[in-house]
């Protein structure tokens, strides 16, 4: 969604995506192995990360961490807020509308979209607890990679915007993967609350509307 407003962005968004990829893999690689080589009881810790740091550090440094995983929770929680419309607003663009969700602002933001999402998250945040919250925002990114890996799948299919099945394979191992991540690491209640998710958004789409044609201007 964001990507279709970025300034160059056949050039620019392959860079930052594989970039992004590559120090996201970088990143996370050097903190598992940290927390393994530091914590031979892993599975059983409830803060990995401070955790480790209070080996390799001290209790300084331990501090250091913890409230730097702090500022990140709140950093990704600020850039949902941010995006998540986009994905609601996607609902009603095109030949299709809903509710309006789609009108934005002199500055380019569905304030709609964004007020509809601030709602239901402020809704979420008061029924349920921190943890299961962050929990159920990485379902929902392993779903946007899902869904992505279906909508290739589809093109390709189809061989729409030049693709072919052949290109499609990279939807199957991620597929496979998100699947297996989401099977393994979410209790019952977050799928539960993953698929009432999914269906709300299934019934919205269903309640978009064809939009209705303009009429062209007189000729002069």
């Amino acid at each position: 969604m964001i990507a279709g407003q970025v300034r160059s962005s056949s050039r620019a968004v392959p860079l930052a995506t594989v970039g992004s990829l590559l120090l996201a893999i970088g990143l996370y690689v050097a903190l598992v192995l940290a927390c393994v080589t530091a914590l031979p009881s892993l599975a059983s810790s409830a803060a990995p990360l401070a955790q480790t740091a209070s080996v390799l550090g001290g209790p300084g440094l331990e501090r250091l961490v913890a409230a730097g995983t702090g500022v990140s929770a709140l950093g990704i929680s600020f850039g949902m807020m941010v995006t998540t419309p986009r994905y609601l607003s996607a609902l009603s663009s095109g030949v299709r509308t809903l509710f309006d969700l789609e009108r934005t602002s002199p500055g380019g933001v569905p304030m709609r979209a964004v007020a509809v999402t601030w709602a239901v998250v402020a809704t979420i945040v008061s029924l349920g607890e921190l943890g299961e919250l962050f929990a159920l925002s990485s379902i929902a990114v392993l779903m946007q990679f899902g869904t992505s890996a279906l909508a290739l799948l589809v093109l390709a299919g189809r061989r729409e915007r030049g693709l072919v099945p052949f290109r499609a394979w990279p939807a199957i191992p991620t597929l496979a993967v998100a699947a297996a991540l989401v099977v393994s690491g979410a209790t019952a209640r977050e799928g539960l609350v993953a698929a009432g998710a999914v269906l709300v958004g299934l019934g919205l789409l269903r309640l978009a509307r064809p939009r209705a044609e303009r009429a062209a201007p007189p000729a002069p």
